[in-house]
């Protein structure tokens, strides 16, 4: 290829990822969904550990193994983007939030060994990773982003910045910028320069100049950014945690946002949102819901009272049977139904590629109820919504496998990651794609080997028995 042939080639590619605009930034927005992720060096993943993401992401585990680890950073940069002020590169929590950090150092793995000070997390799609490492300034008792490496499909892309660049090294980390220099130097008659700023928890480059003038106003400022899609991913996840908040009698009225971006605990939306989709007329999704309430045997409708401007109330009927109604306030019946709830709704307001990231998705359920929620998650697979499972039930995942031979799930849109603890404490995963026949390969000793062995010890103590 000739030199010029090639350097068009990068100004496309420069033009196609940035995005020129007078007096504002705006920075490239990519569409493509996070298709994978990684995480080292936080709480007890020590090593890199990556977890793929399809329409179905299972994960499972014993208790402690880091389940709810490998997520766990993923949710702190979804609060520190919603955070209504700059927090800094990670906002640890506050009220409302879905994490509560009081220290950096809570989040770094422990090693008799040896210790550092910072943690890392990645994002991959089809076109470009991005990988950022947090660290905590012991000096200044702050943190920070030591780093962030962008790697496009051609190794020729990758270049890696952090904060306090020059632009000079700037440039030299990203070749690409320099005919996009030369070319703004010539228009604006400028010397234009390029600086790394941060924007909450990720970094992006943009362009300024260090002349000022009346005509700097028309000066169009640059940003790059290709953590754009991450974000745009990472603020609409829908996360229901395993210790779901209690039933109120009362919940306020909170505003729904068209965009589907749910800040804080998803549980504070849940009222609102049925009673949105009552005033809207959405009769499909009031039907959808007391479809699937009825068929895990809670209920047969669900309701909304407003008690006043702030307030409204959740009712639903004592009675399986539709044509029995007596509705009462969601308080007074089990927990069950105030515990399915949030799933279920979340489970119908997402969009298509939208994640929802349960925790125990089978937490106050009668086993039968396991089965029907299984078929409750296909349909919203079918619709596609992505939805990550952390589970403990076995039942759960032999429905899914039941689906899967029955051709209710494609068995090419699940991933089954198992977490295992060694004996330093630290995380494993070994991930396994699914057959056709729903296998998922070797069980981990946490399931089926022990299900069986209960189901030994208790047939041996019935025959010692009847010995005796």
């Amino acid at each position: 290829m000739k030199s010029g042939a090639k350097r068009n080639t990068k100004s496309n590619k420069l033009r196609n990822n940035i995005k020129f605009k007078v007096e504002e930034l705006d920075d490239f927005e990519i569409t493509e969904k996070i298709k994978k992720f990684w995480v080292s060096n936080y709480k007890s993943i020590k090593k890199k550990q990556e977890i793929e993401i399809k329409p179905l992401t299972i994960l499972a585990g014993a208790n402690s193994s880091g389940k709810s680890s490998i997520f766990q950073p993923l949710l702190l940069l979804k609060q520190t983007l919603e955070s209504s002020y700059d927090a800094g590169p990670l906002y640890l929590g506050g009220p409302n939030s879905i994490l509560q950090i009081t220290d950096f150092e809570q989040l770094i793995t422990k090693n008799a060994d040896r210790k550092e000070n910072s943690f890392s997390i990645g994002f991959c799609n089809d076109e470009t990773e991005v990988s950022i490492t947090y660290k905590k300034d012991l000096a200044e008792s702050k943190i920070d982003i030591k780093s962030q490496k962008i790697t496009k499909i051609n190794p020729d892309e990758s270049y890696e910045i952090y904060p306090n660049m020059s632009s000079n090294e700037v440039l030299k980390a990203n070749e690409s910028l320099r005919e996009a220099q030369e070319l703004l130097s010539k228009v604006f008659e400028k010397d234009i320069k390029w600086r790394v700023v941060r924007e909450k928890c990720y970094l992006r480059i943009e362009s300024y100049s260090d002349l000022n003038d009346s005509n700097d106003k028309f000066f169009p400022q640059i940003g790059i950014s290709d953590f754009t899609y991450v974000e745009d991913q990472l603020r609409r996840i829908i996360y229901l945690p395993g210790l779901r908040s209690t039933p109120e009698r009362m919940y306020p009225i909170t505003a729904i946002e068209s965009s589907n971006i749910f800040e804080g605990r998803f549980e504070n939306y849940i009222a609102s949102i049925i009673s949105n989709w009552y005033k809207s007329n959405q009769k499909d999704k009031i039907h959808l819901l007391c479809r699937y309430l009825q068929e895990l045997g809670l209920t047969s409708r669900v309701n909304i009272k407003p008690l006043n401007d702030t307030r409204i109330e959740i009712l639903v009927n004592r009675y399986l049977d539709e044509t029995r109604e007596d509705m009462v306030n969601i308080a007074d019946v089990g927990l069950g139904v105030s515990q399915i709830l949030p799933l279920l709704v979340a489970l119908i307001v997402a969009h298509k590629g939208q994640i929802v990231y349960i925790e125990q998705p089978e937490i106050h359920l009668h086993p039968k109820a396991h089965v029907a929620l299984a078929r409750i998650i296909s349909e919203s697979i079918k619709e596609g919504v992505t939805v990550i499972l952390e589970t403990h039930s076995e039942l759960l995942l032999r429905q899914f496998q039941t689906l899967i031979v029955s051709k209710k799930i494609n068995f090419s849109d699940v991933k089954l990651h198992w977490f295992e603890r060694d004996k330093n404490g630290l995380s494993t995963i070994t991930s396994s794609d699914v057959d056709n026949m729903g296998s998922f390969g070797e069980w981990p000793q946490d399931f089926a080997d022990i299900s069986l062995k209960s189901q030994d010890d208790y047939l041996t103590a019935i025959e010692n028995m009847m010995l005796e």
